[in-house]
């Protein structure tokens, strides 16, 4: 059995995370591009979405240099604006005990591995594929549904109904 070490300022630099990583959810593609700068990678998810990818090196729970990708899913809005449905991080499975305690404290679990921050609306699903954990986080609640298809990559497909009928 693998012992893990509880490090505490990450621990609350992952507290913070939910604070600020779903603040993207919503905002126009130009906007996102603006706060985050020029440097990412573009790509198609299996949905069809568009979607930028931030690569940035981040020091592990264990201290080492690790790759995290964060990944804007968008969806074309009134023939124009572009608009953030979900986001992904993407990091090696070494953090998931902490992101997994961060949601464990702070979300309401909803069961398959989803959690849900009930006060703002985010939900927050993980998969664990070796070498890799990813978290996504959507909004989940009026006006929104979602229909997850699992397959061996870290492809969702996202329904989103903007306008509340």
């Amino acid at each position: 059995m693998k012992t893990y070490f509880i490090n505490f300022p990450l621990l609350a630099v992952l507290m913070l995370f939910g604070l600020t990583s779903c603040a993207q959810i919503m905002m126009e593609k130009n906007a996102l591009i603006k706060k985050f700068g020029p440097e990412y990678t573009t790509g198609i998810g299996t949905n069809g979405s568009e979607y930028l990818s931030y690569e940035k090196d981040i020091r592990s729970t264990e201290g080492n240099l690790v790759n995290k990708s964060t990944n804007y899913y968008f969806i074309r809005y009134k023939d124009s604006i572009d608009i953030c449905t979900h986001i992904k991080l993407i990091l090696p499975s070494s953090e998931t005990p902490f992101y997994f305690l961060w949601l464990v404290n702070k979300m309401e679990y909803q069961g398959n591995l989803k959690w849900k921050d009930t006060v703002k609306g985010y939900s927050y699903k993980v998969q664990i594929i070796e070498p890799f954990f990813a978290l996504t986080i959507f909004i989940d609640g009026e006006g929104v549904t979602e229909t997850f298809r699992e397959t061996d990559s870290f492809s969702k497909t996202y329904h989103i109904n903007l306008s509340k009928n």
